[in-house]
């Protein structure tokens, strides 16, 4: 066996060559395609950042912080309205207990 290595030898150097050389190309070939992904992620990210997607981005959180503070304040608006709607009830009560306090005294004056 060993001698039909020794005769097979410069086969098995030439497929080895051949497997080396395939190996290269496979590695080269890989080198090709990361670069071209990296050019692409490259461009990718300067295209976000040239639109502003990370600034859409906390604007979107913003205008949802400020949402809910205008909810928070629009809640205290219906609150105050109430509170004023009573007061001016109140008022009109006390307005018209003048009113007839007055006229009973005017009259009782003019009696």
């Amino acid at each position: 066996m060993a001698l039909g290595d020794y005769f097979k030898g410069p086969e098995h150097k030439a497929n080895a060559a051949r497997l080396e050389a395939e190996l290269q190309a496979h590695r080269q070939q890989s080198q090709a395609d990361m670069q071209a992904l990296q050019s692409k992620h490259d461009d990718l990210a300067a295209k976000a950042r040239e639109i502003g997607l990370l600034d859409l981005l906390a604007v979107q959180e913003q205008i949802r912080a400020e949402a809910s503070r205008l909810a928070s304040v629009q809640a205290k608006v219906v609150a105050t309205q109430t509170d004023l709607d009573a007061a001016r009830s109140q008022l009109q009560v006390a307005q018209q207990q003048i009113l007839g306090a007055e006229d009973t005294l005017m009259h009782s004056a003019q009696l």
